[in-house]
């Protein structure tokens, strides 16, 4: 290949493109865009300052030729925490030609989650700040409070790896969430009643193991733990969850309706 064809601008080629294939558009240059968010799901509490504060992050992108990036995150000294939301759009394969020529599979608007770090926030009540579809700014509140202990867990959590709960339910039905994950020792056992929150749409699961006899040995052991919610949901948008071991936690969003 010359010198002269090997410099030859992406923006040329794609004008030529455009002639040869009309009416198909070649995008050269990647775009990224503010998105607005649905919702952001926050326990209003359970957070100690020795935790790393998560939130779970719900909007809608465009169409299917965007993804979306990691959020914005802006904290002020009053405890004011903004976030926004930006996408990349894809310029290549499929998402080469203008948003009006995409296939009709790939027109509408697509639902994204993502789950963000916070990291540790001092003890205090935090307010989020984030733009919804209407315009309007919307705020979510949370407590951090001082952490008892200087470990992350005060409680031994059990180690869970997964967590099942459909999609979508009925209002009326009763909601079941099966756990799934392997103790260590052939002594640990997850504890048969599982406590259980409701924080407005978050719903808390708090597995905990506990001892069973002596002479304990290493030998991991998978587990399944079904779980049936004491009440029932109101029609919405929820998001179910789950503490681990280490500080973690599982996060499942469905709806009901």
């Amino acid at each position: 290949m010359s010198k002269r064809l090997s410099v030859i601008s992406v923006t040329a080629i794609c004008a030529l493109t455009a002639l040869i294939q009309s009416p198909r558009v070649c995008l050269a240059d990647e775009v990224e865009k503010e998105v607005t968010l649905q919702r952001i799901f926050i326990p209003a509490h359970g957070y100690d300052d020795n935790d790393n504060v998560q939130i779970f992050i719900e909007g809608m992108l465009p169409n299917g030729c965007y993804s979306a990036r990691d959020p914005v995150i802006e904290k002020s000294s009053a405890n004011l925490i903004s976030v926004k939301q930006f996408a990349k759009r894809m310029t290549d394969g499929t998402c080469s030609v203008a948003d009006e020529n995409l296939p009709e599979t790939w027109k509408f608007p697509t639902r994204f989650s993502k789950e963000y770090y916070l990291g540790t926030l001092s003890a205090g009540t935090y307010t989020l700040n984030f733009a919804t579809a209407s315009g309007f700014k919307t705020a979510r509140s949370f407590l951090v409070t001082a952490a008892p202990f200087a470990t992350i867990d005060n409680l031994a959590y059990a180690p869970v790896q997964n967590a099942y709960i459909p999609e979508s339910v009925n209002s009326e039905s009763a909601l079941s969430v099966a756990l799934t994950g392997e103790l260590s020792s052939n002594c640990l056992k997850v504890v048969d009643d599982v406590e259980i929150e409701k924080i407005d749409d978050v719903i808390v699961l708090l597995p905990r193991v506990e001892l069973m006899g002596t002479g304990c040995e290493y030998s991991p052991n998978s587990f399944v733990k079904n779980v049936t919610l004491p009440f029932q949901l109101k029609k919405g948008r929820y998001l179910l969850h789950i503490r681990t071991t280490g500080g973690g936690s599982l996060n499942r969003p469905f709806s009901v309706r």
